[in-house]
């Protein structure tokens, strides 16, 4: 964990440290919870590449009710385990929201190559390792599409065909 070292306005950190943060597959971004920090995390998620930021938005009470301002004040009023259970939260909701997108993703492209025009919702089981347990698929998709669909998510995603839901317009071959 580092901070920024010259303020949430001032982003000319990013510029010295650019070589090394792209050292780094996943950046937890835990900015200040007041809007001056929210803003900091926006113009920060523009800057570095979105898609492996992990951005900490629920932070703990201190002891008058209201929501501890940054990582010091977590560690001041709740200690060093609060702080890492607060970032261990945030990157597992972080991985089930990656899992649930790279397979919506991965459907999608599947449908694309077949000729398919489809939108999908995934819904993962809450074991420690998240897996797809109900897809619903809606679009449009010949009957031919639908099966080839359907065995490619039982197959890749061990999602049984009554954990599909589709929402279809079926078109001729």
């Amino acid at each position: 964990m580092v901070s920024v070292p010259s303020g949430c306005s001032n982003l000319d950190w990013l510029d010295h440290c650019w070589d090394w943060l792209e050292k780094f597959q996943t950046i937890i971004l835990f900015g200040d919870s007041d809007e001056p920090g929210r803003k900091m995390i926006r113009d920060v998620l523009r800057r570095l590449d979105e898609a492996r930021c992990m951005v900490v938005e629920d932070y703990p009470e201190r002891p008058d009710g209201t929501p501890c301002k940054d990582a010091n004040e977590i560690l001041y009023f709740h200690g060093a385990e609060a702080l890492k259970e607060t970032l261990s939260a945030e990157q597992e909701d972080a991985l089930r929201e990656r899992i649930a997108a790279q397979t919506q993703a991965y459907i999608e492209d599947k449908a694309a190559a077949l000729g398919a025009s489809v939108r999908v919702e995934v819904t993962l089981n809450d074991a420690e390792y998240p897996q797809p347990m109900h897809v619903r698929i809606a679009g449009i998709v010949s009957l031919s599409q639908r099966q080839a669909l359907a065995e490619y998510i039982r197959t890749a995603f061990a999602v049984a065909e009554e954990e599909q839901e589709w929402i279809i317009y079926e078109v001729g071959e």
